[in-house]
């Protein structure tokens, strides 16, 4: 990709399962690789060795939404059901990984204020037989 920007986060989107909800922010699936493995043994005579893990994960994803009482059944469905969700980005692009929905909390609000909820999505990265499954990225 040839240093293409984008501006602004409006048009993104995210379906959980039967879910989809008016978006306020989003924090974007990351990657972590874990904590260096300590390699160092006694022969070592000038430096502590250290190895990258195997493995990568997936840190939650975090955002918060319009908050609407009428969701609450719908949402309360989508807690703890791993399935795949999707996330649309402003330029067309889509990530598709398998997550379930943790936590769903309303924000509290007063007058003059909308109503939010903050949810929290974890990556499992494992289908509904146990398989492992790798996030998909498509688009731009």
């Amino acid at each position: 990709m040839a240093n293409e920007k984008i501006l602004e986060a409006v048009g993104t989107t995210i379906t959980i399962g039967a879910w989809t909800t008016c978006l306020k922010n989003i924090q974007p699936i990351g990657v972590d690789g874990g904590e260096a493995i300590d390699v160092t043994c006694l022969s070592n005579v000038a430096w502590v060795t250290k190895q990258p893990q195997k493995l990568k994960e997936v840190p939650d994803i975090s955002f918060s939404c319009q908050y609407h009482p009428e969701s609450w059944n719908t949402v309360n469905t989508e807690i703890n059901d791993n399935k795949v969700i999707t996330i649309r980005f402003t330029n067309a692009a889509t990530l598709v990984f398998w997550g379930f929905l943790k936590s769903y909390e309303p924000q509290q609000a007063g007058k003059g204020e909308e109503w939010l909820a903050n949810g929290t999505i974890v990556v499992t990265n494992m289908n509904d037989t146990g398989v492992e499954v790798d996030p998909v990225y498509s688009g731009p």
